[in-house]
């Protein structure tokens, strides 16, 4: 995207994806209920982390 032009940098770059990912998080957040969003985070922890 910087060889395109779209960014002056790398850095910006991944400044504006990183925002862009915790936006579209954040409003995830306030769109899911309690419970929904606890199950949710327990399954991305253990994709990462690779158990069950």
């Amino acid at each position: 995207m910087v060889d395109l032009g779209y960014f002056p940098s790398r850095s910006e770059a991944v400044r504006q994806a990183l925002k862009l990912f915790l936006t579209k998080e954040a409003n995830l957040v306030k769109d899911i209920e309690h419970d929904q969003f606890k199950i949710l985070k327990e399954n991305q922890m253990n994709a990462l982390i690779g158990s069950k």
